[in-house]
């Protein structure tokens, strides 16, 4: 096996998701539902800011407009497919690992951590029984070339940090939200700050960010992909050093 068959198998079926997780298939009709959940949504927010700001009808008339609850019902509809989706990942990995810091909740709310050392450590476990055939000047070899990929980059750095985003975005919300309620904001200022918090708690506004994160997430995924390979490899040369010495030591006892 040469060096890129074999980074290649790491990246595809060796890779942290599917060796940790039941693989979902993701079916062309699923796909096609979840991209008119957001197009729905999409029409719905737009047809529902064209009538309470463009339009200038009350706010209270809107509610019970066709827009409104279609806008409403998709991004509830988005929420609990991730939800649905983000519970099965949790259940299988505490299935497989047993110990899991995170909970369900939290799995829920911001996903699976796969950089947590548990998960880690127990996906190059894994990967030491899926070595075992592979010869160890081989694996040596491989991790040498892949050092010297690591040894000249660098991480690249997104500019928006999106932790900090969503810290922001929620006293934003509640401060707007306050201004709503008491300062008793009225027409076209109090339908412009009700659309301006239904755009910061939807999954559309999110979807922006990672969109335009989405060119810097492959070099970073690159990066550390590199990093997870070299770890993994050491990992499985120091279980082979200690298991070997362990196995001498035997023999020699016998």
């Amino acid at each position: 096996m040469e060096f890129y068959q074999h980074y290649s198998e790491f990246l595809g079926k060796h890779n942290i998701y599917k060796t940790l997780t039941t693989t979902k298939r993701f079916l062309y009709i699923e796909a096609g539902v979840l991209v008119l959940l957001l197009i729905l949504a999409f029409v719905g927010m737009v047809s529902f800011i064209q009538y309470t700001v463009t339009e200038r009808h009350p706010l209270s008339e809107a509610y019970f407009k066709w827009h409104f609850i279609l806008m409403i019902g998709s991004l509830i509809s988005l929420y609990l497919y991730i939800a649905v989706e983000r519970r099965r990942q949790f259940l299988d990995v505490k299935e497989q690992v047993g110990y899991f810091k995170q909970n369900m909740l939290g799995v829920i709310l911001f996903g699976i951590n796969w950089d947590s050392i548990v998960l880690k450590y127990h996906w190059f476990d894994k990967l030491y029984g899926n070595y075992e055939d592979l010869d160890t000047k081989k694996l040596e070899f491989f991790k040498s070339q892949n050092d010297k990929e690591l040894a000249n980059s660098v991480m690249p750095k997104f500019p928006i940090n999106l932790s900090n985003i969503v810290s922001i975005s929620s006293p934003m919300i509640s401060a707007l939200s306050f201004v709503l309620l008491t300062v008793g904001i009225k027409g076209k200022e109090q339908n412009i700050l009700i659309i301006l918090i239904l755009l910061l708690i939807s999954p559309v506004f999110f979807a922006v960010i990672m969109f335009i994160r989405d060119n810097f997430n492959e070099k970073k995924n690159d990066y550390k992909n590199t990093q997870n390979y070299s770890l993994a490899l050491d990992y499985v040369l120091e279980k082979r050093k200690i298991n070997s010495t362990v196995q001498d030591e035997e023999e020699t006892i016998f």
